[in-house]
Order: C-alpha cells, then sequence, then structure tokens
C-alpha cells in the first residue's frame, strides 16, 4: 500500500479517534495529556491497520506506519478543537 492510500484510507479512523479522545475526555482527562492520548490512539489503530493489510519488511516502512499515526491523531485532536472553538456545545 503506498503512503498516499494509507493517509486516505485513514479518513475513517480519524473519526473513530475522535470519538475515543471525547470518551477519554469523558474520563476527565484534559489539557496536554488529552493531546497525547490522542496521538498514542493514531498510531496504534495506524499500526494495526497497516500490519492487518501488509507488516511493513524495514526500518522505513515502520517509521512511515508511526508518522501517520501521529498525523491521525493531531488531525483528530486538531479537528476537535477547531470544531469545539467554533461550536461550542453548552451543557
Amino acid at each position: 500500500m503506498s503512503l498516499p492510500e494509507f493517509a486516505i484510507s485513514g479518513i475513517p479512523l480519524i473519526v473513530i479517534i475522535i470519538a475515543l479522545v471525547e470518551e477519554v475526555k469523558a474520563w476527565g482527562v484534559q489539557g496536554k495529556v488529552l493531546r497525547v492520548v490522542s496521538m498514542a490512539i493514531g498510531v496504534a489503530f495506524a499500526v494495526v491497520y497497516q500490519v492487518a493489510v501488509k507488516v511493513p519488511a524495514d526500518l522505513m516502512g515502520w517509521l512511515v506506519v508511526v508518522g501517520i499515526g501521529l498525523l491521525y491523531g493531531i488531525a483528530a485532536s486538531g479537528s476537535y478543537d477547531f470544531i469545539d472553538k467554533r461550536f461550542p456545545v453548552k451543557v
């Protein structure tokens, strides 16, 4: 699987990561810890996804998987922050 295919196929994963980050947030985790958690969840999902498709054969393959996972986590937390600042939910 090429890098662009891996990145595009991750869009549904970003939605799942956002949902999981929301669940972690409901447990009271916030701030920088929440950002680290979202990145960790992103890396975990990227690794599992890539291993399910094809196990990377070399170090560069694994670095790409981890890098894409970090991007998933950053995209998930960044998307949440972006939406929350523009459309805050009052409880």
